[in-house]
């Protein structure tokens, strides 16, 4: 079984620790906890998580440009994108503004 390391991304506290513990329950490596876009960045650059979850509605269009840059940093970059908005477009989010997967070989 593999180990992935995460980083779990989310301005709101409880979300943020609720989020991350549920994660931990199901045996996930939760290696970081961020609760704004300059903390988050600098904990991928030191602990190279595989995965990032991030909620991009607390910051929308920052949020997207954060996981833009952190794929630069690594491709092969995993990436889930939470939030309870139900459109994306009420965020100011387009589909096209979306980072697309990559496929992973395991």
């Amino acid at each position: 079984m593999l180990a992935f390391r995460v980083l779990v991304v989310d301005e709101d506290a409880f979300e943020l620790v609720s989020l991350s513990a549920a994660l931990r329950l199901h045996t996930i490596n939760v290696v970081g906890e961020a609760n704004n876009l300059a903390l988050a960045e600098n904990l991928f650059r030191s602990l190279q998580p595989e995965v990032l979850v991030v909620d991009i509605q607390f910051d929308g269009q920052a949020a997207i440009l954060l996981v833009k840059k952190l794929r630069k940093l690594n491709p092969a970059l995993g990436i889930v994108l939470t939030t309870s908005c139900p459109d994306l477009r009420l965020l100011g989010i387009l589909p096209k503004d979306v980072p697309l997967g990559t496929q992973m070989i395991l």
